[in-house]
């Protein structure tokens, strides 16, 4: 496998099992590290050292995607 480290036999087992129900091609530091994302709509359980962190998305009808923007300008979702 190429890339940083290898990939924890649980996370190899669950992702396997899947499709992503969307793939982006992005990179980061100008170029320098390509990454591609994956967006997997099923739901897991997960050991928990591969957790290291969680993120949620709040709905709110007054507010659009373009209000979640970082000091870049960036959207945030």
């Amino acid at each position: 496998m190429t890339g940083y480290g290898a990939r924890h036999p649980e996370l190899v087992r669950l992702v396997d099992a899947c499709a992503p129900v969307a793939v982006a091609e992005v990179s980061w530091l100008d170029g320098a590290m390509p990454l591609r994302v994956s967006a997997y709509a099923a739901a897991a359980e997960l050991p928990d050292e591969l957790i290291t962190s969680v993120r949620c998305v709040v709905r709110v009808a007054s507010w659009s995607s373009s209000d979640w923007t970082n000091t870049d300008g960036y959207e945030l979702l």
